[in-house]
Formats: structure tokens, C-alpha cells, sequence
């Protein structure tokens, strides 16, 4: 089992009576298990009030091109209707009644899709200041919320907290209407086993270990686990069975096992894709992350298509966070909007580095972007075409790549990667929602909770459109995208 450097400290789990008391207040929380979207709050403060747009019972949005999340091909000049936060129709726009009383906004040459369901975004930073073995991870309560809004993205997984307590409470800020932000799945601290417990990673001892740190984060609130790279067989069998008795998920940033083996004990996800499968290494060994080594496997290898077959049978989803995966080789475009979101500090040091040609961390891979895009969307189309549940997330802790804009940046790099626009919106709304078990989020359709995104252009034929986002609905209500950005400049890296 790998270890970090001597400065690591593993984290210690409260046991005794603290824990009995947490465990008894588990019906109390009413979360473990519980991922139906929260109706809107009956008000909201005016910390969120200066972003609202519209706030109007009856709005008709006309002449509008919608992509539904469905994976059905967009479908022009239609008419959608939101009523109390939820669609009420959509239609061609000549035969589509618009109720009286709506509030009118004709939006030609713009197109609206489900709001993005993030399956992998942080509520922190990690600054470039170089100092790679304690890692300065920042909490980001007040950055990452309103930035994730300002791009389309209307619900969150954390899928790993460094501030859990801060996580749950910027949740439930939001909950309350008292903060603007996505709807937050709140996932416990990363998992690991005691020898690689660190600043960022929560260690456990054996498997009763494990139960017990699931035991205690689903008592606190916890919505999900995250296991990480570290983490033996026994300690992840446990982990998953306690969590599963729980009615919670595990999903996992796997190294020590690989995913044929976590998919045996019954993981119910994996994050990156297919970057960093441990499965055709032939230096593998068990319970123990390998040294770099292997013929890089591509989509149509016989092998792999048979593992992709096999976690698609064993119900497993995947987490592609291809926006990570291409930062060091089909970074996003460096632009003043871009830098303008950075403190001075961390905008220099980013810069310093870029200029330098440096990766983000040591050892960080370097490839063709090109032939690097080709091989991990092979991949990934071949799991979905196995039958797997694919979805998308950013991973997004640098300044490499900036949160809410690099969910939209994932879903161009499926397009260009050669998934049709209507598959890559799937992947980025209606498939997450499926996973978390939101059944009235994710498409866009009469019933369904209106969360959606609308944008300058057409994505469907343009993708790069995606990022042109102008006024984002959650629950009906319309956020002024250009307002959130705008409160967020000079302070990602800071708070």
C-alpha cells in the first residue's frame, strides 16, 4: 500500500458515544437514501435575490431550439412554458398556447437544454504554489457555487470533501434559498486506507474501519462515498456493503484494485473513465497501485470491449471527467474571462507555469491532444454502446480548469471526440439524474422540475455555442449568468 510523505497525518474517527449519538440522529438527517430534487424555498434572501432574472409564476420561453437530454436531435422554433418552477409545455411554437398572464421571452437564435448535472465537481481549489506534498486545498463555499450556476450547471456531486461540514452547509444555504448555487449530492471525505491518510485523504484500518467511517458520515449527512486510489479489497468490500445497507452509493478513483475487481465487489461507480484502469497493467499486483507500464488499450480492443461489457452487465457506472484527462493536452483556451476569475497570486503562478509548459503536478501524462481525445472517447463509446450508464464531470480544482465552465468544456470534448451533441447532452443531464436517483430532473419535459440553461447560438451544429450561456432556470427561477461571474472575479483561489 502506497504511502505519502512523513508529514501526513491520518484523520481520526470519533468512536464511543459520539458515534452512537450520530447513528441515532441518522432518521433525524432523512438523507441516506433520500435523492429526490428538493422543491424550491418559499423565499429567497437577497443574497440570491441580485441574481434572479425572472421570478415569475408563468413564463413562456418562444422561438427557441431545444436539445431535451433525451438524446433525441434538437428540435427547432419551439415554445417552452414554466409554471411554479416546473414545465408545463413544450411545443412548436405556432401551436403551443401561451397561458395568459406569462411572462413573455422571445429568444430566437437561442437554444435551451436540461440543466447540467455535474456527477464530479469540487467545492475546492488546489492554488498552483508548487508545494506538491501537502497540497493546499482550499475550501471554495462562496467561488464554486455561484460559478457552477453561472455555467448551466443546476446539480452537483462533491464526490469528495476536504471541508465536509463547510460542503453540508453550503448545501443547505442553498437549500434555504439563503445562497445561490446548484443542488449539492454531498459525498463523504475521500476514503483511504490508513498507510496513505494525508491532508487530503481520511484513513481507516481494516474493514470494520471502513464501516464505521460510513456509518458516521451517513449519520452526519453524507449522500454519497468516494473511496480513493488507496484502499485493499477486504476495506472496499466493507465499505460498499455498509454503504449499500445504508441506501447509499459508492463510487470510486481506483488504482489499488482494478475495475474489473471493484466491479466484482459491487461498486455502483467509477470516476475518470477509462484513464486510469489498473486492468492491463502487467505490473499489477494485488492490493497495491502499479508502476506505469502497458500498451495504452484502445476502444476497440477485444479486451477492453469485453470489460466494458462486463461492468455494463454488473450495472456500473462510469464517471468520464475528460476535461481533466485533456488539460494537459487539449487545454481550455486561456482568455481574459478566463484569468479574470483568478486572485493576482494564483493567476501569476498559473501563467508562470503555462509559460513554462509545466503540467499541473509531477508526473502528470503527456500526450498527442489530439490521439489522447480519440483513444479515452473510444473507450468511452464503447462502454456506451455495451450498455453502460455514462456520465460526465470536470473535476475541476485548478486554476487549469474553471468550475462550471469545464462541465461545458467535457460536453464539447465528447462532441469533438466524435459523440453526436444529442448523446453528449445525455451523458451531461438526464444520465447523472438517472444515477442519483432524480427522476424529475435531467430531461426537458412536461412535469419535469425546470432546470435549464439557455444559450446564444446553436451547440447542436456549434457546440463551442455551449459556453454562451445567458439566463439559467433552476426551479423555474432565472439567474442573470453574467451577474454570477461578475460577483466571483479576482477570488477563485481565495475563497
Amino acid at each position: 500500500m502506497k504511502k505519502l510523505g512523513s508529514g501526513a497525518a491520518g484523520a481520526v474517527m470519533p468512536a464511543g458515544r459520539g458515534l452512537a449519538l450520530a447513528l441515532a440522529a441518522l432518521t433525524l438527517v432523512g438523507v441516506h437514501g433520500t435523492t429526490q430534487a428538493q422543491e424550491r424555498p418559499a423565499s429567497y434572501a437577497q443574497e440570491t435575490r441580485q441574481f434572479i432574472a425572472y421570478d415569475a409564476p408563468l413564463i413562456a420561453l418562444t422561438h427557441v431550439r431545444v436539445i431535451d437530454g433525451t438524446g433525441a436531435a434538437a428540435a427547432e422554433d419551439r415554445t417552452v412554458v414554466l409554471r411554479d418552477g416546473r414545465i408545463e409545455a413544450i411545443g412548436p411554437t405556432d401551436k403551443t398556447k401561451i397561458p395568459k398572464g406569462a411572462q413573455v421571452l422571445e429568444r430566437r437564435g437561442y437554444t435551451v437544454f436540461p440543466g447540467l448535472v455535474g456527477m464530479h465537481d469540487h467545492l475546492f481549489d488546489v492554488p498552483p504554489r508548487g508545494d506538491w506534498n501537502t497540497w493546499a486545498f482550499l475550501p471554495a463555499p462562496f467561488t464554486a457555487p455561484k460559478l457552477y450556476l453561472a455555467h448551466g450547471v443546476t446539480s452537483i456531486r462533491t464526490t469528495g470533501s476536504v471541508a465536509f461540514n463547510l460542503d453540508l452547509g453550503v448545501k443547505r444555504a442553498i437549500d434555504a434559498g439563503k445562497a445561490p448555487g446548484p443542488r449539492i449530492n454531498v459525498t463523504a471525505p475521500f476514503l483511504v486506507d490508513e498507510s496513505a491518510a494525508g491532508s487530503m485523504y481520511w484513513g481507516v484500518k481494516g474493514p470494520e474501519g471502513a464501516r464505521e467511517f460510513v456509518r458516521f458520515y451517513a449519520a452526519a449527512g453524507a449522500q454519497s462515498i468516494k473511496v480513493y486510489q488507496w484502499l485493499t479489497r477486504e476495506e472496499l468490500t466493507a465499505t460498499i456493503d455498509e454503504a449499500h445497507r445504508l441506501g447509499l452509493k459508492v463510487t470510486g478513483h481506483l488504482c489499488s484494485l482494478t475495475h474489473r475487481e471493484a466491479a466484482e465487489l459491487g461498486i455502483d461507480n467509477i470516476e475518470h473513465g477509462f484513464s486510469f484502469m489498473t486492468d492491463f497493467n502487467p505490473n499489477k499486483k494485488p492490493d497495491q497501485c502499479p508502476m506505469p507500464g502497458g500498451r495504452p488499450v484502445a476502444g476497440d480492443d477485444p479486451q477492453f470491449q469485453e470489460l466494458a461489457r462486463f461492468l455494463a452487465q454488473k450495472h456500473v457506472a462510469i464517471t468520464s471527467t475528460i476535461a481533466l484527462e485533456m488539460m494537459f493536452t487539449r487545454p481550455q483556451p486561456v482568455t481574459d474571462e478566463y484569468l479574470s476569475y483568478l486572485t493576482t497570486d494564483v493567476r501569476f503562478a498559473y501563467l508562470k507555469r503555462r509559460a513554462r509548459n509545466e503540467p499541473m503536478f509531477p508526473g502528470a501524462p503527456s500526450a498527442n491532444g489530439d490521439e489522447a481525445i480519440k483513444r479515452e472517447v473510444g473507450r468511452l463509446r464503447a462502454f456506451a454502446a455495451a450498455g453502460g450508464l455514462l456520465m460526465l464531470g470536470p473535476d475541476a480544482i485548478s486554476p487549469d480548469l474553471i468550475k462550471g465552465d469545464a462541465d461545458l468544456w467535457g460536453v464539447q470534448l465528447l462532441v469533438e471526440g466524435g459523440f453526436k451533441p444529442a448523446e453528449a447532452f445525455k451523458i451531461a443531464t438526464s444520465n447523472g439524474a438517472h444515477f442519483l436517483g432524480l427522476t424529475d430532473l435531467g430531461t426537458l419535459e412536461p412535469g419535469k422540475i425546470a432546470d435549464l440553461v439557455l444559450v446564444k447560438g446553436d451547440p447542436a451544429t456549434r457546440i463551442g455555442d455551449i459556453h454562451q450561456v445567458e439566463t439559467v432556470f433552476k426551479d423555474g427561477i432565472g439567474y442573470d449568468s453574467a451577474k454570477l461571474k461578475e460577483a466571483v472575479r479576482g477570488q477563485v483561489g481565495l475563497r
